[in-house]
């Protein structure tokens, strides 16, 4: 079957379904290239069913095989006290709400605390000199309402942008820290080796994508302030380019279903989860993602 991409906006290429893909037997070599060139165009994509006649669903070999053809793998950071034990790969991790004992978590589980920073608009991995380009998530299990994932598209939020704001921001880089994006949520809780394994990066706060030469805000969560700007007004203005970037109308909201697999592009979108009845429900989304090949601050280099 031919690989075709259907816009799931109309009029807007922040999100499309792919179909004709079955990522359990995996993507020839020209299906692939489909699916990467679709992704500078449409830099969230849907796989809908991905799920054998049997329930079979994409497990941890297929999610990986399909990653690796993106390019070298990646991982993001968790604190040791916060990685379930049993972990069979760090390139293979789980977005859940279900703790070691199998269970729907507590309250005060560590692992849910750490990752209630993910309802901030972020791009993943932002904190690293090196962070991640493309992630790739499937559902197995959802709840039956709430849960999505939203995505907003940062290509469109720059050239929305009024020329005297884009002159005055181009130049300008951040610091991006993943303590900075947990502390938002009260989260402290680090030891000095937590500290030192995942020191701040500086990254550009306008992109250039090497293959399109498309510009791009790179916004997230864990940027903490604008390098050389006192704090209080960096602040502001990465909340207000925030704010500009998020309007309904540069939105995705994914809800997700059983064998869903979303693949999306860090360096043109942000994204972000959206609240769900956590101590009810089960929500089990497995993740994988791929880094740059290079720092953003050599973006215009090719990968």
């Amino acid at each position: 079957m031919t690989i075709s991409i259907v816009p799931l906006i109309p009029g807007k290429s922040l999100a499309a379904q792919v179909h004709g893909a079955d990522l359990l037997r995996g993507l020839s070599d020209t299906d692939f290239s489909s699916v990467a060139a679709a992704l500078d165009v449409y830099p969230v994509l849907v796989f809908r069913g991905q799920q054998s006649s049997n329930g079979h669903l994409v497990g941890e070999e297929e999610q990986l095989r399909f990653a690796r053809q993106f390019g070298p793998l990646d991982h993001a950071y968790l604190p040791k006290s916060a990685i379930r034990e049993g972990a069979k790969s760090a390139h293979y991790g789980e977005v859940s709400n279900i703790g070691e004992n199998g269970e729907v978590w507590s309250e005060n589980d560590r692992r849910r605390w750490f990752l209630m920073a993910n309802y901030f608009w972020h791009s993943d991995t932002s904190y690293k000199t090196i962070p991640t380009w493309v992630t790739i998530l499937s559902a197995h299990e959802v709840p039956p309402v709430d849960g999505h994932t939203q995505f907003a598209d940062m290509r469109a939020a720059w050239n929305s942008l009024p020329q005297e704001l884009r002159t005055l921001i181009e130049p300008l880089t951040a610091e991006h820290s993943v303590f900075h994006s947990r502390g938002l949520t009260g989260f402290t809780d680090f030891s000095a080796e937590d500290r030192a394994a995942a020191p701040p990066a500086i990254q550009p706060l306008v992109r250039t994508n090497p293959r399109t030469a498309g510009k791009s805000l790179y916004l997230s969560a864990h940027a903490s302030h604008i390098v050389g700007w006192p704090a209080e007004k960096g602040q502001r203005l990465l909340h207000d380019l925030t704010e500009r970037a998020t309007t309904p109308d540069n939105v995705y909201s994914h809800d997700w279903k059983v064998g869903d697999v979303v693949v999306w592009d860090n360096s043109t979108t942000m994204h972000r989860a959206t609240a769900y009845d956590e101590f009810r429900y089960r929500r089990v989304l497995k993740r994988t993602s791929v880094n740059e090949k290079l720092p953003v601050s050599m973006s215009d280099v090719s990968r």
